[in-house]
């Protein structure tokens, strides 16, 4: 069994109370996440303790293994003292690396809070450099032997599960996270309204998804029978961040956060919901490379957008990412428009855009296309 340290700490702030809200819709979206992680984590034991797991190996299953440090963070929500703490997946895998985990299947669902955190693996390094990516990754995700499966999955129980448990306030630091057939990373929950259950708070931080462990080969996920993107946030999903937290809400940009997301099937990153279905509302998408190899140097492109905001989105926010070489545009945005849809200072090859709002056009949507149609290029003409 993966032996846990412990620890009563307990992160709210910095995501989504780090975050300034604008707006009841926001201020009420943050409070379920926040009240409920933090009553959750008060048990009738007093505050929680938050457990840390070990993988010291690379196989699928058993003592030591990314498998089991999951499913032994899970079951942690059916223990009073432990609960919905925030627990921590650290890897000290012996051995140089890259170390390269392969499950047969697909992993479990995440559903309490549980910090990846791929640097901790000896040998790791977060990226320095403030244009490119000189990040040494140690820890490789394949799906090539999972089947149909997602990498990492965020989710929330259903009603009449333990109270507020789930992948609430997660992050993802420092993984490579390839060849899966659904997407690497999805962040959605199966309530169906009436019924809430929000998920969010995620941070994903510090990756290279759809690439190999230099950044430099597209390795994609969503190469299923219906293709899926790099990442995924669904029904349900919530003030999530890739990268870095916005200027305007006090987050400065850490180089170390840069994700590398390309080479995928579908979009680098995929925001919506379908009818009928709770939005997904209030991303973050800042200080990232999209559509290009780590050294931002040469296109791996996603095979549709960089970023899909579709319908059952809003409040989508979009600040200093490298976006280029995509199949399709390099930043979508449909239906759903407010001014609280607002892309800012996000680099496109080499086209700085100043901050601004999307406007509706005739068809109620906005579209960031190519050359011929705004001032936006992909950079591929």
């Amino acid at each position: 069994m993966n032996g846990p340290a412990v620890s009563t700490s307990y992160p709210v702030s910095g995501r989504c109370g780090g975050r300034v809200a604008s707006g009841v819709g926001r201020i009420a979206r943050c409070a379920i996440i926040a009240i409920g992680c933090v009553a959750a984590c008060i048990g009738p034991l007093g505050p929680a303790r938050a457990a840390v797991f070990v993988v010291s190996n690379t196989s699928d299953s058993g003592p030591g293994t990314l498998r089991q440090a999951i499913l032994s963070a899970n079951a942690q929500i059916a223990t009073g003292g432990t609960a919905c703490a925030p627990h921590q997946i650290n890897f000290n895998i012996p051995g140089a690396g890259p170390h390269t985990i392969q499950p047969l299947a697909a992993l479990p669902p995440i559903l309490t809070t549980i910090v990846f955190n791929g640097f901790s693996q000896p040998g790791s390094v977060p990226n320095s450099a403030s244009q490119g990516n000189n990040s040494v990754l140690k820890i490789e995700l394949d799906g090539t032997f999972a089947g149909f499966a997602d990498g990492l999955k965020f989710s929330a129980t259903v009603p009449g599960g333990a109270p507020g448990c789930s992948g609430n306030l997660s992050e993802v630091r420092g993984l490579v996270i390839n060849r899966f057939l659904g997407a690497a990373i999805r962040n959605e929950s199966p309530c169906v309204p009436p019924a809430v259950c929000q998920v969010g708070g995620l941070r994903i931080l510090g990756n290279f998804i759809g690439t190999d462990v230099s950044g430099a080969i597209a390795l994609g996920n969503g190469f299923g029978g219906t293709p899926s993107p790099g990442i995924a946030f669904g029904a349900n999903s919530t003030v999530n961040i890739v990268g870095d937290d916005a200027f305007e809400e006090g987050g400065t940009i850490a180089t170390g956060h840069r994700n590398v997301i390309s080479g995928n099937a579908l979009d680098g990153v995929y925001i919506g919901s379908p009818p009928g279905r709770a939005a997904a509302f209030d991303h973050c998408i800042r200080n990232n490379t999209i559509g290009l190899n780590a050294a931002g140097t040469a296109a791996l492109p996603n095979g549709r957008h960089g970023v899909f905001a579709d319908a059952g989105s809003d409040g989508v926010r979009l600040q200093d990412n490298l976006i280029s070489g995509n199949m399709g545009d390099g930043v979508r945005v449909l239906a759903n428009l407010s001014p609280a849809n607002l892309l800012r200072r996000a680099r496109t090859g080499t086209t700085t855009i100043l901050p601004q709002h999307l406007t509706s056009g005739q068809s109620g949507t906005a579209t960031i296309l190519r050359p011929r149609i705004m001032a936006v290029p992909d950079c591929r003409d």
